[in-house]
């Protein structure tokens, strides 16, 4: 989130276009945990409710993000690929699993546990940021559990979603995903959610990149 012109990185004069917009319209931020509570409890949820969710792990999202999301009073869904994430300043690392785009610093826990205190849901992207699809069963239930284990121990939340690194998932590693004790997997593509017919292993999401015009998610929107 820097402006940059990366493609997967949207500038905060989209962030904040995007926030003005949902909030203009009455939409709220709600967590997983609330989608689940209304799915099976009956918790009633916001009139236009809407999850907010970004991949990774960047700590652009600490510096530019989370105070923009703030000032809008809204939250954020994290899904982190727990082998980037480091325990200090001195150890924070960089995007090396994006492999010819611009090297981008990771976040650090001590900047997650703030946003967790500030609400924000902390779920998982796998532990190195591999194709989940492409792995036997037993290498992604390893990385569900450890990257589960890893974000409930320091988040102090719970780890039950997981989004699919590069969009890569399959009958193995869906049925390692209801194994590891996650309730649902999410996908990178495939517009909004359907609450009548959820498709748990990859509930769709609509992207929101540097070439989006926030004024074309209007159609998304009621």
């Amino acid at each position: 989130m820097t402006g940059s012109g990366y493609e997967y990185e949207i500038s905060t004069s989209q962030l904040n276009e995007l926030c003005s917009m949902l909030q203009q319209r009455g939409y709220q931020t709600i967590s997983f945990q609330d989608l689940f509570a209304s799915v099976n409890g009956g918790k009633a949820l916001p009139p236009k409710p809407v999850i907010l969710t970004s991949d990774d792990g960047y700590q652009s999202v600490y510096q530019y993000a989370f105070p923009i999301l703030q000032s809008y009073g809204f939250r954020m869904t994290l899904f982190l690929s727990t082998d980037y994430i480091g325990a200090s300043e001195g150890d924070r690392r960089t995007n090396t699993f994006d492999a010819g785009y611009p090297a981008r610093a990771m976040l650090v826990w001590p900047e997650v546990a703030a946003m967790a205190s500030a609400g924000y849901e902390i779920q998982s992207h796998g532990t190195g940021h591999d194709r989940l699809g492409s792995m036997s069963f037993d290498q992604t239930l390893a990385q569900l559990q450890s990257s589960k284990a890893i974000i409930q121990g320091f988040s102090g939340g719970v780890c039950n979603v997981a989004a699919w690194p590069f969009n890569s998932f399959s009958p193995a590693s869906v049925s390692a995903l209801s194994a590891a004790g996650y309730g649902a997997g999410v996908a990178y593509s495939g517009g909004s959610l359907n609450a009548a017919s959820i498709n748990w292993g990859a509930i769709p999401r609509i992207p929101v990149q540097a070439s989006t015009s926030i004024g074309s998610l209007s159609g998304y929107l009621p």
